[in-house]
């Protein structure tokens, strides 16, 4: 499929997505097409994402998309947390400041997680230490620290809902962190 530009399209795809002009379906189903072709750790598939993000300015969106989804969640879980400490008439003016914060869809955050996990799996460190600063954009997103606050935001909210997302953010965070670990020890 690289061979093909299938990765390269699908980013392009995605990039052009920065001005939210898909539903949540539509980009459902790009998240879920780029899972499948990132499926099984393909070194090749990855060095074209890192080559895609190093080279066309508007892959910076991407991140930028994905870094928006985790932050929403957060937010949301931290409202939530809120509300579960105390009822009362400030909570009620934090929902109103941030307006329709659950904007995506659940499985839309599940995705995103998936997505960056393959990106870095199989201990490719360019793109690892892509995920964390990206040298060429003009916003940085840091998406291992991103990633942490939101497992940290779900260390007050487990539940049955959210628990597979609670081992997601582990799962990702182990593919972050693989390589300098091996590294390290060997």
């Amino acid at each position: 499929m690289d061979k093909n530009n299938s990765i390269t399209m699908i980013l392009n795809v995605l990039a052009e997505a920065k001005n939210n002009m898909y539903d949540d379906e539509i980009l459902d189903q790009l998240l879920s097409f780029l899972i499948t072709l990132l499926e099984g750790c393909n070194i090749n598939l990855q060095k074209t994402i890192h080559n895609y993000f190093l080279t066309v300015p508007s892959g910076e969106y991407i991140l930028h998309k994905f870094f928006d989804v985790i932050e929403e969640e957060i937010n949301l879980l931290k409202i939530k947390n809120d509300d579960t400490k105390e009822e009362n008439h400030e909570s009620t003016e934090k929902k109103a400041s941030f307006g329709n914060i659950n904007k995506y869809k659940p499985s839309i955050l599940e995705k995103v997680l998936r997505i960056l996990k393959l990106f870095t799996e199989g201990h490719f460190l360019e793109l690892q230490n892509y995920m964390r600063y990206q040298i060429n954009s003009r916003i940085n997103h840091d998406l291992v620290s991103q990633v942490i606050e939101l497992l940290h935001a779900y260390h007050s909210n487990i539940t049955e809902y959210n628990y597979d997302n609670v081992l997601l953010c582990l799962k990702t965070l182990t593919e972050f962190v693989q390589v300098s670990f091996y590294l390290f020890f060997f």
